[in-house]
């Protein structure tokens, strides 16, 4: 139970008042966060009910942004899943080269 601050109740935490183990911040109920108000885990910032998100106020998981209920977004305020993903996609095409080889043998044609 190593812990830095004050009033923290579990263990290894950082910060003011940490009742998770190994959070850096205050008031994180959740485990492995840095940040505050974290009831999840393994968040990024503030007020993150899910586990892993990165921002503010995200109930999904695997969030980027804020206020996201869905999963594995990016952005503000989306409610589904994969949602405000950027994508990006690029192609090229080389034309043929115009050389051709003629082969050529002797013999009478006949296999046995």
């Amino acid at each position: 139970m190593v812990n830095t601050g004050i009033g923290n109740a579990g263990n290894y935490n950082t910060g003011c008042y940490n009742s998770g183990d190994f959070n850096t911040g205050s008031f994180n109920p959740g485990d492995y966060n840095t940040g505050g108000f974290n009831p999840g885990n393994y968040n990024t910032g503030y007020f993150n009910e899910g586990n892993s998100n990165t921002g503010l106020a995200n109930s999904g998981n695997v969030n980027t942004g804020a206020f996201i209920s869905g999963n594995y977004s990016n952005g503000l305020l989306w409610r589904g899943d994969y949602q405000g993903l950027l994508g990006f996609t690029y192609e090229s095409t080389v034309p043929a080269i115009p050389w051709n080889i003629g082969v050529h043998s002797q013999g009478s044609g006949v296999v046995d």
